[in-house]
């Protein structure tokens, strides 16, 4: 029987590599699954419906889709983690810091955080959509901006939604499940690990953050996801509660989801894609400081308010330490 704790004396690097392999096996294991199950689901041969699903004009198509993003959503993001953290720790709980909670000033300001960054991230959109490949990598530019299109492409297609269901299943599919799993991933595990190979907090976050950004393969939004990347881990740092990430997360996708809604049904003028943009460097000054300001000020309410603002766990020698 596989025991709790079981890698627990392996080395930084080989935790990570186990996690990988862990992660893969249990992607692999949720597609077949998946396909297995959509074939029953929607009345068509693997081949039909992946077929049926490659064309995103179609409106059948966007069911399947979904129904596999989900599926694939539980099987590399929530259940690794989960079983990386069991083997991991004979406390998986707090390993993962799920024991700890946070107070509602602690909330509010993380969240404060959130809405603060968005003029910045959004100038790093602007900056990073302006990169430019020199002639002999032509062709990597090419497929980048194709990879991009073909990834908005299928976002819209996910967005474009009115009805109450619809609404829902976006907001599961696009912020709660990727808040949880993604935070789980990166900021439970993998900040952790880092931090334990590096003996450096700061260099763990930064770390995390560029592989968090990396693996969407999002290229021409690389610099802004890093960047909320940043704030996801420097928020784990401080409040040491893998809820608040998973919280901001979610408010931050969510929005997405609700402005798109706002948009398509003429109650807002700005799309998601625009929405936190700003004219004038000022502006994105402004957006950069503030984020420095509120970090320093939670900061300082946790130091003065430790025991009422963040639950601490008896097994927990240290909750900022990750």
């Amino acid at each position: 029987m596989i025991r709790p704790g079981l890698i627990a004396p392996l080395s930084p690097l080989r935790k990570i590599m186990f996690f990988a392999l862990l992660a893969l096996a249990s992607l692999l294991l949720f597609m077949l699954l998946a396909s297995l199950s959509a074939t029953l689901i929607w009345g068509k041969n693997l081949t039909d419906l992946i077929f049926s699903v490659s064309n995103l004009d179609q409106p059948e198509a966007i069911g399947p889709l979904k129904y596999f993003q989900v599926i694939n959503q539980i099987g590399l993001f929530i259940l690794p983690p989960l079983l990386f953290a069991y083997l991991a720790d004979t406390k998986p709980c707090s390993y993962l810091k799920m024991n700890i909670g946070a107070g509602i000033l602690t909330l509010v300001l993380c969240v404060l955080i959130l809405f603060s960054s968005f003029p910045f991230v959004q100038w790093m959109l602007e900056v990073n959509q302006m990169m430019k490949f020199p002639s002999w990598l032509h062709s990597l530019e090419v497929w980048m901006r194709e990879s991009e299109a073909n990834a908005e492409k299928l976002t819209q297609a996910f967005l474009e939604t009115k009805t109450t269901g619809g609404i829902i299943i976006n907001i599961i599919m696009i912020a709660v499940l990727p808040a949880l799993g993604e935070e789980l991933v990166f900021r439970g595990v993998l900040q952790r690990v880092f931090n334990e190979w590096f003996k450096n907090h700061h260099l763990a976050v930064i770390t995390t953050a560029i592989i968090f950004s990396s693996l969407h393969l999002q290229f021409y939004g690389f610099l802004p996801r890093t960047a909320l990347g940043i704030v996801f881990g420097y928020l784990f740092v401080v409040t040491g509660s893998i809820w608040v990430p998973v919280l901001v997360h979610f408010i931050n996708n969510a929005m997405a989801v609700v402005v798109a809604v706002f948009f398509r049904t003429g109650i807002a003028e700005t799309d998601y894609l625009e929405f936190g943009r700003v004219s004038g460097p000022w502006w994105v000054v402004a957006s950069f400081v503030l984020v420095v300001l509120l970090f320093y000020s939670l900061t300082q309410h946790l130091k003065l308010h430790p025991s009422r603002d963040v639950g601490k766990a008896s097994d927990d020698k240290t909750q900022t330490e990750d």
